[in-house]
């Protein structure tokens, strides 16, 4: 049976704007089958892993080498997106009652992440 996570953090080279946290949380948990959840908090200066065992020292190096290059690609050459918003039709009465999230994962159209994502604006 697994134990509890271990946790490494991680000082990023390249500073993370808020605007590609998300993104690059979601590329992390593809960086190493051990990794179960990655965290970027506001300001983008600290990476958090969370790691299914622990990771001994060569281990954790090549893991922030890793993280690093996810980091640096995402990062370099990337620019704000400008959103501009056409029509906004937020503002109607809703036809269903309960969460269309549990619908869509049980149909296979959206992951756990997905849902993640969403709820907590990663």
């Amino acid at each position: 049976m697994p134990g509890p996570d271990s946790q490494l953090q991680i000082r990023p080279d390249l500073p993370i704007p808020d605007y590609l946290r998300g993104e690059i949380q979601s590329k992390l948990a593809y960086v190493d089958e051990h990794i179960t959840r990655a965290v970027i908090p506001e300001g983008g200066e600290q990476i958090i892993l969370y790691t299914d065992l622990p990771l001994d020292q060569p281990g954790q190096v090549a893991l922030e080498e890793k993280v690093q290059r996810v980091v640096a690609s995402t990062v370099k050459g990337a620019f704000k997106p400008k959103v501009q918003v056409l029509e906004d039709h937020l503002d109607r009465p809703l036809n269903y009652q309960t969460d269309p999230m549990i619908e869509l994962v049980r149909r296979g159209e959206i992951s756990q992440e997905a849902i993640f994502a969403a709820y907590f604006g990663v």
